[in-house]
């Protein structure tokens, strides 16, 4: 396995080329030119976070080395995982619902391009101690700096009041409370 291949140099990345291509196999050149044949049952797994989420150090992948991966899969964020995980931090079940809305809200204004961060289980996770430090506010600066105030006032929204993932939307997009 692979892990966060988009990460990797290019020399690595054409090195993989050879490995993956139908011979399956790799000349170790600075070895007298050995030649390193896969097994039958070899099989290459790689990870990557998507690059327009804006990870740091992360790049397009190249389409020859793409078209080797014969199965591509997208895995969003799982809501059975961040429960799980939700539980396991013992939340009580009123302050879950509202982290739950929180981050269904943040979640749709980045997918509507509103905001530039995407919100991960680990800034899940870790709005999680921070209402337990009594600092939730602080989870805004995990934002860019002119996404702050709205990321602020729909923070004050979902946990000052019960209000539904839409009454936050369409008070967010009116710029009211």
């Amino acid at each position: 396995c692979l892990d966060e291949i988009n990460a990797a140099s290019p020399e690595v990345l054409f090195v993989l080329n050879s490995v993956m291509d139908d011979d399956r196999q790799l000349a170790l050149i600075e070895k007298d030119g050995e030649v390193v044949k896969a097994d039958e049952k070899f099989r290459l797994v790689a990870t990557c976070n998507p690059t327009e989420l804006g990870y740091s150090g992360t790049k397009e992948m190249n389409e020859a080395l793409l078209d080797r991966f014969p199965v591509v899969l997208d895995i969003g964020y799982s809501e059975e995982v961040e429960n799980k995980i939700l539980n396991k931090m013992k939340v009580e079940p009123v302050v879950k619902e509202k982290i739950k809305k929180f981050t269904k809200v943040i979640r749709n204004a980045y997918i509507r391009n509103e905001i530039s961060v995407p919100f991960s289980t680990r800034s899940v996770m870790n709005l999680v101690k921070l209402i337990e430090r009594d600092q939730i506010e602080l989870i805004v600066n995990r934002f860019k700096i002119f996404e702050r105030k709205a990321v602020s006032d729909m923070l004050k929204l979902i946990f000052g009041e019960d209000k539904t993932v839409e009454e936050v939307e369409n008070l967010a997009k009116k710029g009211g409370n």
